[in-house]
């Protein structure tokens, strides 16, 4: 078996994800959510530093206008930090393995907003994989496995 690089670290991201997920719980109850995400976020931009730094030595920088800081802030708002209160709110109120669960959804979310939000019409193979997607959640949800 081989593994590609991109491959090696989507591995990599999906165990530090669920490493994040699972430690929550030990999160000092006095570290209210937003300073907890806050902090977070700050040493994974001290982490990425140098990764930054390299790819700035390597490809340069880019020019700043609405169609570049545009998409970064949404990413860096909306997809990040947004999304990120709500998963560690998530998780405190229902705990990492039932959250875990409901993180399979994320495929049928997408393609119900991609068909509400920009038109795209629905394939068979798509309806297989959401009932596939939602009875394995169904499953790993049922109390007696």
């Amino acid at each position: 078996m081989s593994l590609a690089a991109g491959e090696l670290w989507m591995l990599a991201a999906a165990v530090s994800f669920a490493s994040y997920s699972a430690l929550l719980k030990r999160r000092p109850a006095e570290l209210g959510g937003v300073v907890f995400l806050f902090t977070t976020f700050v040493l994974g931009a001290l982490t990425l530093l140098p990764a930054y730094g390299i790819s700035l030595a390597v490809q340069g920088g880019f020019e700043p206008s609405a169609s570049t800081v545009g998409p970064l802030v949404q990413v860096g708002v909306l997809s990040s930090a947004v999304a990120f209160f709500a998963w560690n709110k998530v998780i405190t109120l229902i705990g990492a393995a039932r959250a875990g669960a409901v993180h399979h959804l994320q495929p049928v979310c997408v393609a119900l907003l991609s068909f509400a939000l920009l038109g795209e019409r629905p394939g068979v193979l798509g309806g297989v994989c959401v009932v596939l997607i939602l009875g394995g959640v169904v499953l790993a949800s049922a109390r007696g496995r």
